[in-house]
């Protein structure tokens, strides 16, 4: 269950030993003056580990090392490589065994063996070829070259004759134009057009390198020499004791194995399977999933190749099952879609929750994302969480969190069908913009950011609002309150003198400690203030600090950032300095306010006694001290109130500023979503491959703004059609986005004016719109029920851009609707191909397209590979052959019974048995599989 299939590897398939005789510097014998076999096999094994090394150090994957008509040291390299990985572990490095060879039509070819071809196979090849029996392995150079007495077209038949040795070697001829002994020369077009290879090497050189006529012969474009593309390898010819050429010329080949068979398939696959440059490889890659706690899939690890993987099996095999585990663990399951009413979906979701355990199932991923490894699991047990674990650390992650991070694609079976509907607009919008999905997700949650802060801010303008009516009716309450105690207070001296009364002098009493109260609030207020604040700028400047600069040789930056520092080192220490003295101050502010409060105790205490005796002394004139008496306590009342007031309004003095702000930034945000929309709309025709095109629709997405006029206007008996009115409000302006926000002003201005004046609210503001839909009735209603929850909903609904997609008829546009389920999935395939967005999963996207269409997709599945990962669950075998499908796993009753590249004969056998037109698509390439 581990095989990846195909991968690119860096290649050298012609590299010579010191046994060559056109070898240049010193061999390894004469570094030894022990010329017994035993010293010759010392220092030749001390030549391969350097070889090996430098090979190694070359980033180089699979070589071939091809002597002249022998393999002495080809075997010698691949037992020191043996022994290596004996003493140190696996290193990622084929050597292939071969030969150059020199046919009597002055050809010359590289036969390439399979990697693990036993040592008397290669000797049983080479007397085939009537080679020397004896090659003289002890001495410092190999055998003297002859021609073969073969022609270079001979030797394939002369060889696959032999059981042992059929489909276990490769010949590819010399196809350098001008080259030593090469096949593509002046007047051998028509054995070159009949030669039995499917491609050829060329030494020190590479095909873009060839002049036009030379490229389109190995094209096939020229039917004379042939109409069938060769695969081409360069390779260095390297024969050097420095090891100056290893390396260069490399040629990345796509192998499987270490088979010349998987050397086969890249020759007649060059296009997608051979590159001459270091392949560009999709930047997010799921590696491998591992399965846990399944009752129906099997348990273990199933891998998945870096461009594109083919899940095949009959029906009920377990290949939905296995896409839906990869999507559980990236949060996009069945089992997350609680909104989709397709029935596809809800058997999924079915399947899934029986499948894996509910304590114990567990789906682990093992992703690649720009080069850094995560690994993501999910389970069952706690489906809410997802961890992540990257570079040595562990984090949980919600699911929104885990989609965002990483970018997929995906797709149920039938589900490309379904986006043709109406209901699935937005649907069909993602699918139009994924190639942007990680921009449009950014803006998504900027905006459920902005919401969040909006409804906050909302709520602290309502506070605001409130607190500047409370602080007005609390000043004109403290006017009508001081006025009438100073009108009781004149009436009681004039009847009553006291040359010093405590009764005339308790107001002064009264005052004095509530200035008292109201100087040790704020002192404590500001001093706690003033740590909250210098506990965040410590934190911030630790932030901002933390192992900056970077660049230490720069003394100004290093300044710069010594300056932000906060320690006793510092220049921040000043600033540390500062806070400890004004802390200090407030420290000994509250200090003497203490003391005066334990002086002014025992004088209000007298204070208040000779209130009392002298107020109980005035007889007859106790109601008008009561009823000052009264007026004061609300005076103290309504002074509290006042401060309070006041306090909040300071603090909430830039709330509306900041409210505004906050709607500004969601109105740019909105504006945004429309600009990618449109952006990427426009590359809809490129994307489809000319089978589509589209457009911004005039009329936008406006089912957020529905909903939330629903909500916001929740008002007894109130019809859709008023809410539609409104909608049409919008839909009839040139600007819509504007009119709405007309609207959700006329909204808020409602609520500030019903909130702001609760017990003298005046006339109501101006609300043309609502008021042309609502009339006088409803308004009021409106104005009596209006909540900062109606308000809110409202503020935070946006118009969404809308696409219209046509369908591309024999040159004519026509709405995508219409066109039919084939034309349709093959739109959208093509496009989500020609994306680049992360991996792309989809169940039998086959479905609805007939043969043509399909072949014409899998010109778009080659060149896609290199820019997404696919993974592709499929009953057609073209899809899987044809669309050269690095690696294949087999699914039989919830198991993988076979897995690895089309190359290899299991795989095969489960294509043609098992998919639908197996053999018709094998017949595509009937050299390839021998049929």
């Amino acid at each position: 269950m581990s095989s990846k299939g195909a991968e690119f590897r860096k290649t050298d398939l012609q590299i010579h030993s010191p046994r060559d005789r056109s070898w240049e510097g010193e061999h390894p014998e004469t570094l030894t003056e022990e010329l017994s076999p035993s010293g010759i096999e010392t220092v030749r094994e001390a030549f391969c580990c350097s070889f090996i090394e430098k090979c190694i150090a070359e980033g180089l994957q699979a070589i071939a090392v091809t002597d002249h008509h022998e393999g002495v040291y080809a075997y010698k390299v691949i037992d020191t490589l043996r022994k290596l990985q004996a003493e140190n572990g696996p290193v990622d490095l084929w050597v292939f065994p071969g030969m150059e060879l020199t046919c009597r039509d002055s050809c010359q070819a590289l036969i390439i063996f399979d990697s693990l071809l036993p040592e008397p196979l290669f000797g049983k090849a080479r007397a085939k070829l009537n080679l020397p029996t004896d090659v003289r392995p002890h001495e410092a150079q190999g055998i003297q070259v002859e021609l073969l007495n073969y022609d270079v077209e001979e030797l394939q038949a002369l060889l696959e004759e032999d059981d042992e040795l059929r489909g276990r070697f490769i010949i590819l001829p010399h196809v350098k134009p001008n080259g030593h002994k090469t096949v593509l020369r002046t007047g051998f077009h028509k054995r070159f057009k009949e030669l039995p290879y499917v491609g050829g090497y060329m030494d020190q050189c590479y095909p873009h390198e060839l002049e036009d006529g030379d490229r389109r012969i190995l094209n096939g474009e020229i039917p004379a020499w042939s109409s069938e593309k060769r695969g081409v390898i360069s390779t260095s010819d390297a024969r050097h004791a420095d090891f100056r050429l290893i390396g260069e010329h490399a040629t990345w080949i796509k192998l499987a194995s270490p088979t010349a068979e998987s050397i086969r398939q890249a020759m007649l696959a060059p296009d997608s399977r051979i590159l001459y440059d270091e392949p560009n490889l999709p930047s997010v890659v799921i590696n491998s999933m591992t399965v846990r706690g399944s009752r129906y899939l099997e348990n273990g690890i199933y891998s998945f190749n870096q461009q594109m993987t083919s899940v095949i099996g009959g029906r009920g095999a377990g290949k939905s099952t296995l896409l839906e585990c990869i999507r559980f663990a990236l949060g996009c399951s069945a089992i997350d879609d609680t909104k989709s009413p397709s029935s596809a979906t809800t058997r999924l979701r079915k399947i899934l929750e029986e499948t894996l355990d509910s304590q114990n199932g567990e789906i682990v991923l093992e992703v690649l994302l720009n080069g850094t490894p995560l690994r993501i699991t999910r389970r069952m047990n706690n489906k809410d969480m997802i961890k992540v674990e990257a570079e040595g650390t562990e984090e949980i992650s919600t699911v929104e969190d885990i989609r965002r991070l990483i970018p997929t694609q995906q797709y149920r079976q039938g589900e490309l069908s379904d986006l043709a509907h109406e209901d699935a607009e937005k649907r069909l919008l993602d699918l139009v913009t994924g190639q942007a999905a990680q921009r449009l997700g950014n803006i998504e949650g900027d905006l459920k950011k902005n919401s969040q802060a909006l409804s906050e801010s909302l709520a602290k303008a309502v506070r605001l609002s409130a607190a500047r009516q409370a602080r007005a009716h609390a000043e004109t309450q403290l006017k009508i309150l001081r006025a009438q105690i100073e009108n009781l207070n004149k009436k009681l001296n004039l009847e009553v003198q006291f040359s010093t009364s405590a009764v005339s002098d308790h107001e002064k009493y009264l005052r004095q400690e509530s200035a008292l109260a109201s100087a040790r609030d704020f002192v404590e207020r500001s001093k706690a203030l003033v740590e909250r604040n210098f506990r965040e700028i410590m934190r911030e400047s630790d932030k901002i600090t933390n192992n900056q600069p970077i660049f230490t040789e720069l003394p100004e930056l290093q300044k710069a950032f010594e300056s932000l520092k906060i320690s006793p080192y510092s220049e921040g220490a000043k600033l540390e300095d500062s806070f400890s003295r004004i802390l200090s101050l407030f420290e000994r502010q509250l200090y003497q306010l203490s003391i005066a409060e334990k002086e002014w105790k025992p004088f209000q205490l007298k204070h208040q006694k000779d209130y009392e005796e002298q107020k109980n002394s005035l007889a007859g004139k106790q109601t008008i001290i009561e009823n000052i008496e009264d007026l004061r306590n609300r005076e103290q009342v309504t002074l509290e109130q006042l401060e309070t007031a006041t306090r909040e309004e300071n603090e909430l003095r830039d709330t509306d500023t900041h409210l505004n702000k906050l709607r500004q930034e969601r109105s740019t945000l909105e504006k945004e979503l429309s600009t990618i929309a449109s952006e990427q709309i426009a590359k809809i025709k490129a994307d489809s491959s000319g089978l589509a095109c589209g457009r911004l629709a005039l009329e936008p997405d406006l089912t957020e703004v529905k909903e939330s006029l629903r909500k916001g206007l929740d008002l007894p008996k109130l019809r859709q059609q008023r809410l539609d009115t409104i909608l049409s409000e919008i839909r009839k302006a040139d600007d819509k986005s504007a009119k709405w926000t007309e609207i959700q002003d006329e909204m808020l201005n409602l609520l500030m004016w019903k909130v702001g004046a609760p017990a003298e609210r005046g006339k109501p503001p101006e609300t043309p719109i609502l008021q042309s839909a609502l009339e006088d009735a409803f308004m009021e209603k409106l104005r009596e029920k209006i909540t900062l929850e109606n308000v809110s909903v409202m503020l935070t609904a946006i118009v969404r851009p809308r696409a219209e997609i046509f369908h591309m008829r024999n040159g004519n546009p026509i709405e995508f609707r219409k066109a039919s389920q084939g034309e349709q999935a093959a739109t959208l395939l093509n496009i989500l191909m020609n994306q680049s967005n992360g991996p792309l999963i989809i169940d039998q996207p086959e479905e609805d397209l007939d043969n043509k269409i399909i072949n014409a997709i899998i010109q778009t599945i080659r060149k896609t590979k290199s820019e997404r990962q696919l993974i592709l669950a499929t009953h057609n075998a073209n899809i899987t052959v044809n669309g050269d499908s690095e690696n294949v796993i087999e699914m039989v009753l919830g198991k993988q019974k076979s897995g690895g590249a089309i190359d290899e004969p299991d795989v095969r056998t489960a294509i043609t048995e098992t998919m639908e037109g197996g053999k018709d698509a094998f017949e595509l390439r009937r050299k390839k599989y021998n049929f």
